[in-house]
């Protein structure tokens, strides 16, 4: 049975939330940019950027493939972070917030610490994704003593048109919320796939009021 539409209002109206969705990154400061050809080759760096978590990221470009040397390209700046691949090249792309990248292995040279208890994703904000991509999401806790990873296929054929990807942190049962330490995305890439991002966002779960609140209020909707 279709709800009618002053009852939609007031069940919008009672969702709660623990607390404000805390912004890993909007990509509005901290601009970066890398051009590679050299199948094999990377680049990876810490920029200082002020909207970012701990206020700084960290941006790493690998070429999986390339044959016809053209430039593959990661570029972040004026709230957009995009990777184009050329003709049949591909690549991975990492974004990182907390540990950094020493070329080799990543450290711990200031944790994050964040306490995120009650809160259920971490959202990506997709401006476009023209061709299949994996996303292997890592989060790391307790110093670096705890980490977990999880893969997810991000679908192609929305060149143009946005849309949102929620990681569910369900998925990280290892990981210890209270004390979280790292977040480290990956984006490898279909050959010749670009992709582009305009945010990145934890976001907390409903809260029990407001829950209960609009549990009350079916409860009166079957009485009637």
């Amino acid at each position: 049975m279709r709800t009618p539409p002053a009852v939609v209002l007031v069940i919008a109206g009672t969702s709660g939330a623990i607390g404000a969705p805390i912004v890993v990154d909007d990509f509005e400061t901290g601009p970066f940019s890398a051009s590679l050809t050299a199948p094999g080759s990377s680049t990876a760096e810490v920029t200082p950027a002020a909207n970012a978590l701990r206020g700084d990221r960290f941006e790493r470009l690998f070429v999986a493939s390339n044959p016809f040397s053209l430039p593959v390209v990661m570029a972040i700046g004026s709230g957009a972070a995009t990777v184009s691949n050329p003709f049949a090249a591909s690549s991975v792309a990492t974004l990182g917030y907390g540990f950094r990248f020493d070329g080799i292995d990543i450290f711990d040279d200031d944790s994050m610490n964040l306490s995120v208890p009650g809160f259920e994703a971490i959202q990506l904000e997709f401006l476009g994704n023209d061709l299949d991509l994996v996303m292997s999401v890592t989060l790391g806790s307790n110093d670096g003593a705890v980490a977990e990873s999880h893969d997810y296929l991000i679908a192609g054929g929305r060149e143009v048109t946005p849309f949102v990807y929620s990681v569910s942190l369900l998925d990280f049962p290892l990981i210890d919320l209270g004390d979280l330490d790292l977040i480290s995305i990956s984006f490898s890439s279909t050959p010749s796939g670009d992709f582009a991002l305009d945010g990145i966002v934890l976001v907390p779960a409903p809260s029990g009021a407001g829950l209960l609140a609009l549990a009350g209020l079916l409860a009166r909707r079957r009485r009637r």
